[in-house]
């Protein structure tokens, strides 16, 4: 766990990222990358073990994701934290970056499989 000065730290960085200081997502991702990739396991871990994918990938996709943000919502509530709120939403996040992952394979390996049986209807008929 993260001392309370990391905490103010990362406060600090949420409302530069949301004022449009894209330096302040860098530096966010170096303060939390530990907290980030312990989460990016665990969603991993939660989805099967199918994945072609390592955390300290996801992590890295979350933040390609995350510049692409204008904006960041604000917690909703006083009682959590700019920390609780960001890894909240970096899971989020995560999930469906791993939902698109395994959908862009499943498709990728219905392609394949059309393929064979095309090439393998194309042998028999010239047998």
């Amino acid at each position: 766990m993260a001392s309370p000065g990391t905490s103010v730290t990362v406060g600090s960085l949420m409302g530069r990222l949301r004022s449009g200081d894209r330096e302040a997502a860098d530096e966010l991702f170096t303060v939390l990358y530990p907290e980030l990739r312990r989460l990016a396991a665990a969603k991993m871990h939660a989805e099967g073990s199918s994945h072609s994918w390592q955390p300290s990938l996801l992590v890295n996709e979350l933040y390609l994701q995350l510049i692409k943000i204008k904006s960041l919502p604000a917690p909703s509530s006083s009682s959590r934290s700019e920390r609780e709120h960001f890894l909240q939403f970096a899971g989020h996040v995560m999930r469906h970056l791993l939902i698109d992952h395994a959908r862009l394979l499943s498709r990728r390996t219905a392609r394949i499989d059309i393929a064979h049986f095309d090439v393998m209807a194309a042998d028999e008929d010239g047998a």
